[in-house]
C-alpha cells in the first residue's frame, strides 16, 4: 500500500513538475517573442526616422537647388536686359571660356587642350610586327588633335546661338587658345591657333552633327 501511494506521488509529483517546467518554457518564450518584437518596432522607428531624416534633407536640397535655379535665372533676366556682357558670361559659365560683347558681335576667347591631353583621353593601340611595337596613336595624333580642336569649336559656337534664345547675338568671334611649351626655349606660352568669324544666319545653315570639322571650319 506504501509503494503504491509513493509511486502515485511520483507520477504527480512529475506531472507538476513537468507543468510547471512547461508554464516556465512558455513564459520565456513568450518573453523572448516580446522582446524580439520590440526589437523590431524599435528597428522600425528608427528605420522610419532615418528615411524621414533623408526625405527632408533631400526635399531641403532639392529646394536650395530650384532656389538658386531660380536667382540664377533672374539674375539671367535682368543681366539680358540691362548687361548684355554679363548675360553672356551667365549663360556660358559652366564652358569655362572668356566672353566679349559688343554691338551684336559676341567674342569667344577659349582654352584649347594640347596634344598631350588628347593622347591621354585615347588608348593607344599596339600592333606587333616581326618582334617590334608600333604605337599607331602617334602616326594618328595629329589629323585626331586637328579634328578635335575644330569639333570644339562648332560645338561651342553652336551651344552659344542656341542658348542665346533672345538673338542678341548676331554673330560669334571665336579664339581658341593654346597653353604649351616652346620646343625651342621650353617656356610656356599661349598661341592663337584658330579664330573664325561666323554669323548667326550662315551657322544655321549647317548642320554640325554630320560636316567634318575642319571642312566646315
Amino acid at each position: 500500500m506504501y509503494i503504491l501511494i509513493g509511486i502515485v506521488c511520483v507520477i504527480v509529483c512529475s506531472f507538476i513538475t513537468k507543468a510547471i517546467s512547461d508554464a516556465r518554457s512558455k513564459v520565456a518564450i513568450k518573453h523572448m517573442e516580446e522582446e524580439r518584437i520590440r526589437e523590431r518596432n524599435l528597428r522600425l522607428a528608427e528605420l522610419r526616422k532615418q528615411r524621414e531624416k533623408q526625405e527632408k534633407k533631400q526635399l531641403e536640397e532639392e529646394y536650395k537647388q530650384l532656389e538658386e535655379q531660380r536667382r540664377f535665372d533672374e539674375k539671367v533676366q535682368s543681366a539680358r536686359d540691362n548687361d548684355p556682357a554679363l548675360y553672356f558670361q551667365l549663360i556660358l559659365s559652366e564652358y569655362q571660356i572668356g566672353t566679349f560683347f559688343s554691338d551684336g558681335i559676341l567674342e569667344i576667347d577659349a582654352s584649347l587642350p594640347t596634344k598631350k591631353t588628347i593622347r591621354n583621353l585615347h588608348k593607344p593601340d599596339y600592333l606587333k610586327t616581326d618582334g617590334t611595337v608600333k604605337v599607331q596613336l602617334d602616326k594618328d595624333l595629329p589629323k585626331l588633335y586637328e579634328t578635335h580642336l575644330y569639333r570644339l569649336c562648332l560645338s561651342t559656337i553652336n551651344d552659344a546661338f542656341i542658348m542665346d534664345n533672345t538673338g542678341l547675338a548676331h554673330s560669334i568671334v571665336y579664339n581658341g587658345f593654346v597653353d604649351d611649351y616652346n620646343p625651342s626655349n621650353g617656356k610656356l606660352e599661349k598661341n592663337l591657333v584658330l579664330s573664325i568669324l561666323v554669323s548667326r544666319d550662315s551657322f544655321n545653315e549647317i548642320d554640325i552633327d554630320y560636316v567634318d570639322p575642319k571642312k566646315c571650319f
